[in-house]
C-alpha cells in the first residue's frame, strides 16, 4: 500500500484512492492517533445523514469510549456552530420550497421580459427550473454579474442570448430580493467562508473531510478557506486508476 508521507509543514493534504480501499480507515487511525496523543480538536466532517453512522464506525475501529476531542459533523451542522460563535442568524433562511416562491415572484415582476418563455412563465415546473439553474450558478460561483458580461459577448438575435438574459433578469432580481432579508444553502457557504478567519473553533481544529464523491467550485473555496485558517485540513477523494488499484496516495 503506497501512502503519501505527512509533513507538518503541509496544511493540506489529499487523500486519494479507488473506493473501498481503506481512505476512511486510514483518516480514522490517524483521528484515533491524535485523540490519543492529547492533539488539538479534531473536526471530522461528513456527509448530511452520515453523521451518526461515522460517529458509531469510528468507535468501534479504534475501540473508544467517547469522543470528547472530536466532533463529527455535517456541512449543514459545522455551518451552524460557526454562525454561532461568530454571528450569522440574523438572516432568515430558507428551504427550496420558500426558494421557488420568491422566483416565483421575480417572475411575475417581469413577467414582460420573459421572451422565448411567454407562453409558459406562470407554471410552476419553469419556476423550478429556473430555481435550478441558479443553484448551479452559484454552486459554480457564476454571478449575476458575470451572466451579464457574457450576455454582452453574445451574438444578438440568437436563442443562447435570449435564454441568458431571462437567467440574468431573474437570477438578478432574485439576489437582490434575497439580500439583507434571506439566505440560501449556497450564499450560506459563501458567508461561512468569509467569517472562517474569525472562528476559534477553526482555527483551533485539524479538519478531516471524508465520504464525498465530488465538490462543486463553491465547495473547493470553502475547502481553500479551511485550509488557510484551519490547524491542518485533511480530504479524502476517490479516484480511479487503471494501473494502481488497491492504493492510497
Amino acid at each position: 500500500m503506497q501512502q503519501s508521507e505527512w509533513r507538518k509543514s503541509v496544511k493540506l493534504r489529499i487523500i486519494t484512492g479507488r473506493h473501498g480501499v481503506g481512505k476512511t480507515h486510514k483518516v480514522y487511525s490517524e483521528i484515533g492517533h491524535a485523540v490519543n496523543s492529547g492533539h488539538s480538536s479534531q473536526i471530522l466532517i461528513v456527509p448530511e445523514l452520515f453523521t451518526h453512522t461515522a460517529e458509531q464506525e469510528i468507535m468501534k475501529q479504534l475501540k473508544l469510549q467517547g469522543i470528547l476531542s472530536l466532533q463529527v459533523l455535517s456541512p449543514s451542522r459545522m455551518q451552524e456552530r460557526i454562525f454561532d460563535e461568530t454571528g450569522g442568524r440574523t438572516l432568515t433562511r430558507l428551504d427550496n420550497q420558500g426558494r421557488c416562491m420568491i422566483i416565483r415572484k421575480c417572475i411575475n415582476e417581469h413577467a414582460s421580459e420573459m421572451g422565448i418563455y411567454t407562453h409558459i412563465y406562470e407554471s410552476h415546473a419553469f419556476a423550478e427550473e429556473l430555481l435550478a439553474a441558479i443553484s448551479n450558478f452559484k454552486q459554480c460561483d457564476i454571478t449575476p454579474e458575470q451572466l451579464e458580461a457574457a450576455l454582452k459577448n453574445a451574438d444578438s438575435d440568437t436563442l443562447l442570448k435570449s435564454k441568458l438574459e431571462v437567467l440574468y433578469t431573474v437570477y438578478k432580481s432574485y439576489e437582490d430580493y434575497m439580500s439583507g432579508n434571506y439566505i440560501d444553502e449556497e450564499s450560506s457557504i459563501a458567508l461561512i467562508i468569509e467569517k472562517l478567519p474569525s472562528s476559534k473553533l477553526i482555527r483551533s481544529s485539524d479538519i478531516w473531510i471524508d465520504g464525498f464523491d465530488r465538490f462543486n467550485s463553491l465547495n473547493l473555496r470553502l475547502i481553500k478557506a479551511l485550509a488557510e485558517n484551519a490547524k491542518s485540513l485533511t480530504v479524502t477523494m476517490t479516484v480511479c486508476s487503471e494501473t494502481d488499484d488497491d492504493s492510497i496516495a
